[in-house]
């Protein structure tokens, strides 16, 4: 007898055509303004149940990253609309596609005033307006999801698929870069290596039927990052591939330094890993691998009586300060250019509505970054996350709200208990990057002290922490 109920929900969270006509897309440091759907972007629900009430909701959204103020937002008319599921017990979390529409306020989140909508087209959907909807169509999902939950198993699968890469590139001289050319004598390594595998948790009704699936796999949606148009990107190509999979729920795991694409070989003798024959390659080995394992699995696998667990903590990290002569030289070079700007209107040189000819936007964004958080750690020393931990029988998911590097998510996995142990980054909120010693060492974009609120002493905590939410389990 099932001591599970399992359901499933979907919404299309694309805006075009809904609640306006054109979004800036998120994801890049120059503007996309786009009127343009590639295919649509999703909401996708799993809920589950068991027979003594302990619930979860675990949503993947198709965008660059969740929110505070999503999650707020999303909670909030959950609780309206559902008042007898626990809106704390809401996960999201975002595939990390740059093909989504931008719906951060300029000054929100980790790198200050220089990251955000800029826009000044009418026409174009505010942020404020796109969160509105994407939370309406959040929780419509999970409502649908939770009225839909029936008596079910689960079966649990390990994969495997040549997809990840790592996307950091080391030179000779010890610097490093993100996306680095390697056709050079100075080239002599890619950072690290990449997880190769692929968590499936497969659901099924009473009868056996298939109801959906979810995956996880350790790689951004991140093919298609500077297209001029809306894609969920590998997951919309993998679900035009498989449509016979009901419903899939698709995670990010540990990514922080991982790319599809392979550095090395350079797009030689294969389809470009930055355009939509490369990415529906991809999705083709992704969708050949998990038809694969799930004709593995037998009635025998399937689980209909099991262990559901859910924690909720918010946990309190570290965070990676800067030094006053940082400090110093950040608000020169920010005063430095604004003054340039100034004499020379500069400004009105520039491509788009951002006030930054695109080679000035990194610098100055990092400058501003530095500024905000030398003002940050006077008041604190620490930043919270909101931490998951999800026993699904033999499987434990567990979330954080970085771009965490992958070594972080290879510590978890090795040393979890679990059968199978699954990582959803870009997790009820958004933290930054939490890079390694090793990388901050060669310096690069993702791996400078105001990458992200965190560093590696931060990184630590948050293994340790995770490590004592999963023993909990």
């Amino acid at each position: 007898m099932a001591t599970i109920k399992i359901g499933w929900g979907q919404a299309d969270i694309t805006p075009i055509g809904r609640i306006g006509e054109k979004v800036s897309v998120c994801g890049q440091f120059h503007e996309r303004i786009t009127g343009d759907v590639h295919d649509p972007l999703h909401a996708v629900a799993m809920v589950v149940e068991n027979d003594a009430g302990a619930c979860a909701a675990i949503v993947s959204l198709d965008l660059a990253l969740t929110s505070d103020k999503m999650m707020a937002l999303a909670r909030a008319k959950l609780a309206a609309r559902l008042p007898e599921f626990p809106a704390r017990s809401l996960i999201l979390a975002a595939t990390h596609t740059h093909t989504a529409p931008d719906f951060r306020e300029i000054g929100e989140g980790y790198l200050g005033e220089s990251i955000g909508f800029y826009c000044k087209d009418p026409d174009v959907i505010k942020p404020d307006a796109y969160l509105d909807f994407l939370t309406d169509q959040i929780a419509e999902a999970v409502v649908s999801a939770w009225q839909a939950r029936a008596p079910g198993g689960l079966a649990f699968r390990v994969g495997r698929v040549a997809v990840p890469h790592c996307r950091r590139v080391r030179y000779k001289d010890g610097s490093a870069a993100m996306y680095g050319n390697t056709d050079t004598e100075r080239f002599l390594r890619v950072e690290g290596n990449a997880d190769n595998g692929v968590e499936y948790v497969f659901a099924y009704n009473l009868a056996g039927r298939l109801t959906g699936a979810l995956i996880n796999l350790a790689c951004p949606a991140q093919v298609l990052e500077n297209k001029h148009f809306l894609s969920a990107d590998i997951w919309g190509a993998v679900r035009a591939q498989w449509p016979e999979c009901p419903y899939l729920v698709t995670l990010c795991g540990a990514a922080g330094d991982i790319t599809m694409r392979d550095l090395v070989r350079r797009y030689r003798m294969e389809a470009p890993m930055n355009d939509i024959a490369g990415m529906n390659d991809q999705a083709g080995r992704i969708v050949r691998e998990s038809r694969y394992i799930l004709s593995t699995v037998t009635p025998d696998d399937i689980q209909f009586d099991l262990t559901v667990k859910h924690l909720v903590r918010h946990i309190m990290l570290p965070i990676s300060t800067v030094t006053d002569e940082q400090l110093i030289a950040a608000k020169a070079f920010r005063d430095n250019l604004n003054r340039e700007y100034e004499l020379n209107g500069t400004a009105s040189e520039s491509p788009d509505s951002i006030p930054l000819l695109l080679k000035d936007r990194y610098p100055y964004f990092q400058a501003t970054a530095t500024i905000k958080r030398y003002s940050y750690q006077q008041q604190s020393r620490a930043v919270d996350m909101e931490l998951h931990a999800l026993r699904l029988g033999p499987s434990v998911l567990i979330t954080n709200s970085f771009e965490l590097y992958q070594d972080y998510g290879m510590q978890i996995k090795a040393r979890s208990p679990f059968a199978q142990t699954i990582i959803a980054q870009l997790a009820c909120g958004h933290r930054g990057y939490l890079s390694t010693e090793f990388a901050l060492t060669g310096g690069g974009y993702g791996s400078v002290v105001v990458s992200g609120y965190c560093g590696p002493e931060g990184g630590q905590v948050l293994v340790e922490k995770t490590m004592e939410a999963i023993r909990q389990l």
